[in-house]
This record gives C-alpha cells, sequence and structure tokens, in this order.
C-alpha cells in the first residue's frame, strides 16, 4: 500500500467511524452485529501503522476512536 493509498484509506475509515458516531448521536447506536467489522478496521488501521511509521500517530488516534466505539456497543450488550 503506497502512502497515498493509506491517506486514502485513513480518510474512507474516518468517514465510516463518523457515520457511526452520527447514529449513536441520534439514537441509533450500531448492534453487535458490527463488532467483526470494527475489529477488523482496528486490525486494518494497526497493520497501516507498520507499515506506515510517518502516519503512526494518526492511525493510532483513529484506531483508539474505533476502540472507544467498540467498548461502547460492547457495554450496551450488557
Amino acid at each position: 500500500m503506497s502512502p497515498s493509498e493509506a491517506d486514502q484509506r485513513i480518510i474512507q475509515s474516518r468517514h465510516i467511524l463518523g457515520k457511526y458516531m452520527q447514529m449513536t448521536e441520534a439514537g441509533e447506536a450500531p448492534g453487535p452485529e458490527t463488532l467483526p467489522i470494527i475489529n477488523d478496521e482496528i486490525d486494518i488501521l494497526e497493520r497501516m501503522a507498520g507499515l506506515h511509521p510517518s502516519k503512526a500517530s494518526k492511525l493510532e488516534s483513529l484506531r483508539a476512536r474505533w476502540n472507544g466505539l467498540r467498548m461502547m456497543i460492547r457495554g450496551a450488550m450488557h
């Protein structure tokens, strides 16, 4: 994955996360069926950080936001 492709993937990830957050704010939080998608996204971001160390800090911040969404969904399940 080229640096340019990584940047595009980061933008896409932020956009998707933003949509999930909008749903949450509207009282329509994503359900447990989204957990595999979130897990996959976190894995992708972690691999990208290894491939593009110069982007590691922004990827870590994005990964943390995805993890927060995951924790919120898991919390709602209990």
